[in-house]
């Protein structure tokens, strides 16, 4: 894999909450990712804990990856769009059909990701988000 060149810096204080029941190497290198970049990566095992720090904390874009217990990704997805309309949302989906494909763009979702999960995927649709977000341009070289 080609080294990731750093395009962008958040300001301070910035969090990207990722939701996923179990490890996964693609969340460490995410993190290493966003941590050169001033955002701090926050991990919640389960939906229940991913939606108390949502309903707590302030964050920049959330991760929504299968399996979830004791909701499907999709579910939680729809819970924080109650709680929070406009935060970003990437679903990474365990074996995608159109129909989950379709349901997670009705709920609005930034992208969607499929398992297993490669880094350079993942980081390049948060660089995006970041980019639209505050409008830095969409310079995808920079990935």
């Amino acid at each position: 894999m080609a080294p990731l060149r750093i395009p962008w810096r958040a300001q301070p204080a910035h969090q990207v909450l990722v939701t996923c029941s179990e490890a996964a190497p693609w969340i460490d290198g995410l993190g290493g990712f966003l941590g050169l970049r001033g955002v701090h990566l926050r991990q919640a095992f389960d939906a229940p804990a991913s939606l108390r720090l949502l309903r707590r904390e302030g964050f920049d874009l959330a991760i929504i990856s299968e399996p979830l217990p004791p909701l499907s990704g999709l579910s939680v997805l729809r819970e924080i769009r109650a709680l929070r309309d406009s935060l970003p949302c990437v679903y990474v989906a365990r074996q995608p059909t159109g129909r989950t494909l379709r349901l997670a763009l009705e709920l609005e979702a930034f992208s969607v990701v499929n398992q297993p999960v490669q880094l350079h995927v993942v980081a390049g649709v948060v660089t995006r988000s970041y980019r639209k977000r505050w409008n830095l341009g969409m310079d995808e070289s920079a990935v």
